[in-house]
């Protein structure tokens, strides 16, 4: 149902969001968060990660197939969502190209070196990622409404 796709994603965003927080502590956590996001403990997610990134991609197209036939109503709300979930669109195609498509540093290696990708990344796409992470939160905070949280098992009295 739409509740729990929307809650998977939340959870997700705010995962991977906390995630890449690591970036403050510096290149070697930032790349460690990335090793344990590819690799897991004891290389579960070698076998994991497929998996959940197949069910995100049928949760987020399920999200957008769903939108797109509410989109017959023109309030202006729906309208900004729709807009805000173009741009997320958008900005998961450069994301997974940027981080997530880019080979390995050495053949055959677990290693990619994240925060020299993020570090390689122009103005123009930090401006772009600076924009799409406020249209996710934009996006996200919007979608959060009652029938959400009543859903997850907190009554709003």
């Amino acid at each position: 149902n739409r509740i729990t796709l929307a809650a998977f994603l939340t959870f997700f965003l705010a995962v991977h969001g906390i995630g890449n927080l690591t970036m403050i502590s510096g290149p070697s956590a930032y790349n460690a968060y990335g090793k344990f996001l590819r690799v897991g403990p004891m290389g579960v997610n070698r076998f994991v990660l497929p998996l959940l990134e197949s069910y995100l991609s049928l949760s987020a197209a399920a999200h957008l197939f769903g939108a797109l036939k509410r989109c017959a109503d023109d309030a202006p709300g729906s309208r900004r969502k729709l807009l805000s979930g173009a741009v997320i669109l958008a900005f998961i195609a450069g994301h997974l190209r940027n981080f997530r498509l880019q080979p390995m540093d050495e053949p055959g290696s677990e290693e990619k070196d994240l925060a020299r990708l993020h570090h390689q990344l122009s103005t123009k796409q930090r401006v772009g990622y600076g924009l799409s992470a406020a249209a996710v939160l934009y996006h996200t905070w919007s979608g959060l409404s009652p029938n959400f949280f009543v859903t997850m098992g907190m009554p709003l009295e």
